[in-house]
């Protein structure tokens, strides 16, 4: 099994402006540290600013910070920075925080559609009992059907998972929501907070299905 981490990223939906977000404020109020030339270019309804393999997209409803092509997945630094962000910010109407991990996963077995075709078996990784949507007939080496699965883990937060069969390898995605922060701003720390946890249980995902 080779696996290709090809992202991280963390997420905030809310009403932003995107005329804020520039090299130096990253720098000296968002703390964000780094030796790589910025890149992008700013308009009054979105901002794009590349350093290296991270990357920040400041529109008037999301912020998304990015990393790419980890040798391991950490959410450590952007989340450094998006708290930060917000802590700054700290009357930017905020409703959801989300995460990705994307990751490529070269391998082909036959026994691994059998688990891919079973959503409890995701669930029981996750420790989860509540299937909110399930997207898929049957997922197999010759066939196009990509999964679908949104779980939860008692009402909060939301998972969503999904699985593509690319040819020749698989591309996974884990999308992790926080949603109604609006109603407890301190909420914004949530998935900082766990996202050691959410990484383990990535990890065991991954090690379960194609190990």
């Amino acid at each position: 099994m080779k696996v290709k981490n090809n992202f991280v990223s963390i997420i905030a939906l809310g009403n932003f402006n995107p005329a804020i977000l520039s090299p130096d404020f990253l720098k000296d109020s968002c703390k964000f540290e780094t030796t790589d030339e910025a890149k992008g270019k700013a308009t009054p309804v979105v901002t794009a600013i590349e350093f290296g393999d991270t990357s920040f997209i400041l529109e008037l409803e999301k912020f998304q910070i990015m990393e790419r092509n980890q040798s391991s997945i950490d959410f450590l630094r952007i989340m450094s920075v998006m708290v930060n962000y917000l802590d700054v910010l700290k009357f930017t109407p905020v409703h959801v925080m989300g995460l990705n991990i994307n990751v490529d996963i070269s391998e082909k077995d036959e026994a691994l559609f059998d688990k891919l075709n079973d959503p409890r078996f995701v669930c029981k990784i996750f420790n989860s009992d509540t299937i909110l949507y399930d997207k898929k007939m049957v997922f197999s080496s010759d066939g196009e059907t990509p999964i679908r699965w949104e779980f939860t883990k008692g009402d909060d937060p939301v998972y969503k998972l999904s699985i593509d069969w690319l040819e020749d390898f698989f591309r996974v995605n884990l999308n992790v929501e926080k949603r109604d922060i609006i109603k407890a701003r301190d909420q914004i720390n949530y998935l900082s907070s766990h996202s050691e946890e959410i990484i383990i249980e990535f990890n065991s995902l991954i090690t379960q299905i194609w190990n």
